[in-house]
């Protein structure tokens, strides 16, 4: 599977006829060029970010912080605006492509949801957490339904 942009697998999108193989190849390099500027700029911000006090860099991650946060879906979107600038797709082909990954995101994430309710309802405690054992995490404790801790299913164990 070959991913492009926002994590699209291209493959797919060629499959269902939302792109052509050139669309695709075009989409793929471009993702290639931005994540390689993505990694050189990452990689300056860490070098800068280096040779600051712990109290400039607690105040250029907040800044980053209120940033990231003041961006608008539309600006986060706009991979599809790139790919019409660029000349790969068209409006109504950029259009169609994120109407298509949109709902693919959303039935995956209904999934995930439906998921997590089935397992909720069996007693599984997703968000729990096992008491730490030797310093480390032992990871959820929801593997077992209806046990809030390993100690419980040791005495459990001994009891027999």
């Amino acid at each position: 599977d070959q991913k492009a942009g926002k994590g699209m697998d291209v493959d797919a999108l060629v499959e269902e006829g939302l792109l052509t193989e050139d669309q695709a190849t075009q989409i793929q390099a471009l993702n290639e060029t931005l994540m390689a500027e993505k990694t050189a700029e990452r990689e300056a911000e860490r070098a800068l970010v280096d040779e600051m006090s712990e109290e400039e860099r607690g105040e250029y991650i907040e800044a980053k912080k209120a940033e990231r946060e003041a961006m608008t879906e539309e600006e986060r979107a706009s991979h599809f605006d790139l790919f019409v600038e660029e000349g790969i797709l068209d409006q109504d082909e950029a259009d169609a492509l994120e109407a298509y990954t949109t709902a693919a995101r959303e039935a995956a994430q209904a999934e995930r949801d439906a998921i997590r309710a089935e397992r909720e309802e069996a007693g599984f405690d997703m968000d729990g957490q096992r008491p730490e054992k030797d310093g480390q995490r032992s990871g959820g404790k929801g593997m077992r339904p209806g046990r809030d801790t390993d100690v419980e299913a040791e005495e459990e164990a001994t009891d027999l």
